[in-house]
């Protein structure tokens, strides 16, 4: 099971339009990736989607192509 995160990985988790730029993305891209249940994990708090960084580093780090996994 996942370690919850600390109460810093929220104050300081990325709305979308900082998530795509880390991303190297669209905000365009995350929300048809919410909207079908693909791309990295967020939290959605009083209608306000936010990303937090450690999510946002797996989502990418689970993406690296290696020698042996190419």
């Amino acid at each position: 099971m996942a370690q919850e995160p600390s109460f810093e990985e929220f104050r300081t988790a990325l709305d979308e339009y900082a998530a795509a730029e880390y991303l190297n993305s669209t905000v365009g891209t995350l929300r048809v990736w919410r909207s079908t249940g693909r791309g990295p994990a967020y939290v959605k708090v009083a209608g306000k989607i936010r990303y937090l960084q450690t999510d946002l580093a797996a989502y990418v780090y689970a993406r690296r192509v290696t020698r042996e996994t190419a």
